[in-house]
């Protein structure tokens, strides 16, 4: 529960598990590495109620599981690097607040909004150039 910050090697490559990272109440700061390319598990990130960004970076190719950001009461940004949609499940999000903002590549903004699972979150989504 009090686990502030993390940084996960810069070789990893592989998937986050399941519940990973849930009920860490206290994670405010997690890079991820840019050579990940596996998925996000089932509720991975769940209850991390102090985690106000997370940024996937571009070679991440894997799906993201059920409420795998599920309960991120503080999420402001979700900022995707990849160009192409990552597989999403139903209620990846679950809930999100009304201010967070689903960041992506500018030329992919409709490929995001019109995928399949992404149209419920399409309001969300922007072209990470608007970013402030």
């Amino acid at each position: 529960y009090s686990l502030a910050s993390l940084t996960l090697p810069s070789g990893m490559t592989g998937s986050i598990g399941d519940t990973a990272f849930a009920s860490c109440y206290s994670l405010a700061s997690l890079t991820l590495p840019s050579g990940m390319t596996g998925s996000i598990e089932a509720y991975t990130f769940q209850d991390c109620y102090s985690l106000a960004s997370l940024t996937l970076p571009s070679g991440m190719t894997g799906s993201i599981g059920e409420y795998a950001f599920g309960d991120m009461v503080s999420i402001e940004e979700f900022i995707f690097q990849t160009a192409t949609p990552p597989t999403l499940t139903k209620e990846a999000f679950g809930t999100l607040p009304l201010t967070c903002r689903i960041y992506v590549p500018d030329a992919n903004v409709a490929d995001y909004k019109d995928a399949s699972n992404w149209v419920a979150y399409k309001d969300y989504i922007y072209s990470i150039n608007d970013r402030p």
